[in-house]
């Protein structure tokens, strides 16, 4: 009985003390990927794409591109539908152009994992323009589980200068 009786008192000791938050652990940043060195503004039915869910190799933020913008890079499949996803560029809000982002063979969308992708964006401008690549999940999930009205979408914006063919 004396055991049981010591045992409840270092148990309620215990619960009574002030609970001490341990120390988060520092671990080494992820390098930034390049296109998120000078990120854009979401829209309000957009999420910002979760590191390693999307790369872009062929375009980096703040680059001077020509028309036809080829975009190409890896992205898990779950971005696409049918094996593509929205691609379009952007200038003061309003779209410029718009294309599908497409499966590069032999990836398929169908199978686990990243998949290689391709778009290729046709514009003309005057002058230099600031722009936003805009690269969006196709088919984002539902607001909630009970609903098939769709949710925001995972996003990775760009910022680039759209220049005048020469």
């Amino acid at each position: 009985m004396l055991k049981r009786s010591l045992i409840a008192l270092v148990l309620l000791a215990a619960a009574c003390q002030p609970q001490q938050t341990p120390a988060p652990e520092t671990k080494p940043a992820d390098p930034a990927p390049e296109q998120a060195a000078a990120p854009a503004q979401l829209a309000a039915d957009e999420l910002p794409a979760p590191g390693g869910e999307i790369t872009v190799t062929s375009v980096v933020a703040g680059a001077k591109v020509k028309s036809p913008l080829t975009v190409e890079g890896s992205v898990i499949n779950n971005w696409m539908f049918e094996g593509v996803f929205p691609a379009e560029l952007a200038a003061d809000g309003e779209t410029i152009v718009q294309a599908p982002a497409q499966q590069q063979a032999p990836d398929n969308w169908t199978n686990p994992g990243p998949v290689k992708f391709k778009a290729v964006l046709e514009f003309t401008v005057t002058k230099e323009t600031p722009a936003v690549l805009i690269l969006k999940e196709d088919m984002p999930k539902p607001k909630s589980p009970d609903s098939d009205e769709p949710g925001p979408a995972r996003t990775l914006r760009i910022p680039v200068v759209l220049v005048p063919a020469s």
